[in-house]
C-alpha cells in the first residue's frame, strides 16, 4: 500500500524568554488556513500551527517541515517559536483571551483501541501542542469504511510511533488532556494520528525516524504482521510511560526508536 504523508503540528511563541499567546499573530484560521510554500499556518486557539504537502519521501518530507517552519517564524517578526508540548500559561492569563483562542476540543477524535470516542479535554491553567500526522492511501469518501480500516492502522502505529516517542519525550502533562494511546480521526484520505507532540519535529533525526516507522508500520501491516494481535492491547504502556516494556517490544520487534 503506497501512502502520502503530512502533518498538522502546533509551537507556541515566546517574547522576552516566555510563551504567550499566539492568537492573532499570523493570517490562518482553523477554518481557513493560509497557504505558504510548501504547506500552511494559522493560529490555533492560543497557539500557532502549521501543515505540509502531503509527501512522497523522506527528504520531501523533513524540507517541507523546515521550509514551512522557517516562513512561520519569518512571520512573527519580534517572537521566537517555542516547541514544548505544554504551556503553563495560568488561570487568569487564559481568562483574559478571547473566547475563540480559549476554545478546547473543537471536534472530537475516537481511541481505536475501544472505538470510542475520547472524553473532550478541559483545563483552566495550561494548553498542549501536538504533532500529528496524516496518512493517506484512499479517495474513499466513505468515512465508516475509511475508519474501519484505519484503526487498524492506528493500534499498528502505537507500536511504531507512540512507544518510540517515550524515549525522547518525557513529557507526561500533556496526556492528561490529549495523545492518549490510540488517538485518530478518520478522514477521507486515510487517518490523522493524534497521540504524538511536537517533540519529534526538534530535530531532524526524530523526523526522518517518524517517517520511516510509518512506511514500516504500513508494510508490516499490509504484510499481515499485526503486532496487537502478538501483544494485545498496550495502552497502559504508552500512557503511563512504561519505557522497561516499551524497550522490550521494540527490541523484540526490530523497530527503530533512535
Amino acid at each position: 500500500m503506497n501512502v502520502l504523508i503530512g502533518l498538522d503540528n502546533e509551537v507556541w511563541a515566546k517574547k522576552d524568554g516566555k510563551i504567550v499567546s499566539a492568537y492573532g499573530l499570523v493570517k490562518g484560521t482553523k477554518d481557513s488556513p493560509h497557504p505558504v510554500r510548501n504547506g500552511m499556518i494559522q493560529v490555533d486557539g492560543m497557539a500557532l500551527e502549521f501543515g505540509i504537502e502531503p509527501a512522497t519521501n523522506e527528504d520531501q518530507f523533513v524540507y517541507r517541515i523546515v521550509d514551512v517552519m522557517t516562513q512561520l517564524r519569518e512571520s512573527i517578526p519580534g517572537y521566537e517559536l517555542d516547541i514544548s508540548a505544554v504551556a503553563e500559561f495560568g488561570e487568569e492569563y487564559i481568562s483574559s483571551q478571547p473566547a475563540e483562542a480559549t476554545e478546547m476540543g473543537c471536534e472530537a477524535d475516537f481511541n481505536a483501541w475501544t472505538s470510542e470516542v475520547n472524553n473532550k479535554p478541559e483545563s483552566d491553567v495550561m494548553r498542549t501542542a501536538a504533532g500529528h500526522v496524516h496518512i493517506g492511501w484512499t479517495q474513499d469518501k466513505n468515512i465508516e469504511e475509511v475508519r474501519s480500516m484505519g484503526e487498524a492502522l492506528v493500534k499498528q502505529l502505537d507500536f511504531f510511533l507512540a512507544l518510540p516517542s517515550l524515549l525522547f519525550d518525557t513529557d507526561s502533562k500533556r496526556r492528561e488532556l490529549y495523545g492518549k494511546a490510540g488517538a485518530y480521526r478518520a478522514k477521507p484520505y486515510g487517518v490523522e494520528y493524534r497521540t504524538l507532540s511536537n517533540a519529534w519535529i526538534k530535530e531532524e533525526g526524530l523526523m526522518r525516524l517518524v517517517y520511516s516507522n510509518i512506511q514500516l508500520a504500513v508494510k508490516r501491516l499490509t504484510e499481515g504482521d499485526v503486532l496487537s494481535d502478538k501483544y494485545g492491547d498496550i495502552q497502559s504502556v504508552i500512557n503511563t510511560n512504561n519505557t522497561v516494556t516499551a524497550l522490550a517490544i521494540m527490541n523484540e520487534e526490530g523497530i527503530n526508536y533512535a
